[in-house]
């Protein structure tokens, strides 16, 4: 796979250079926030799946991080705007990450410790997708 930038304004907020790349069973990731006047932030690492794919179960972390089918988001104006969105349930793996650098919730005032408790991987999830109300 070729190595990919993507520069990117999520928002109206914020630009990020971002290169993202699979080599062997890794996915490796960089983003480097590059926007004027906002404080900069970076993440460098690398993960991959490490077990069988499952689907997660009622009630569970897995299921209230995945199953969701609305996307919110704020427009320019800052206008809450809501879309539908459909998908079969995530196929997860779990997964592990080798965490270079990242300075990203530094930016928010969080201060991240230790290794992530919960972490999954995807390979792939078909999307439908109605307009913005």
């Amino acid at each position: 796979m070729a190595i990919k930038w993507y520069q990117l304004e999520l928002g109206g907020v914020y630009y990020a250079r971002m290169r993202c790349e699979a080599r062997e069973d890794w996915v490796e990731y960089e983003s480097e926030r590059d926007h004027r006047g906002a404080q900069t932030g970076s993440f460098v690492g690398r993960y991959r799946p490490i077990g069988e794919v499952y689907h997660s179960a009622p009630g569970t972390l897995e299921a209230w991080l995945t199953e969701r089918y609305c996307l919110v988001v704020a427009d320019r104006r800052g206008q809450i705007r809501r879309g539908e969105i459909h998908h079969l349930p995530w196929p997860l793996q779990r997964a592990e990450v080798q965490t270079q650098t990242c300075t990203v919730a530094k930016a928010w005032g969080i201060e991240l410790v230790g290794e992530p408790e919960t972490l999954h991987f995807v390979k792939q999830l078909d999307v439908v997708a109605w307009l913005l109300e």
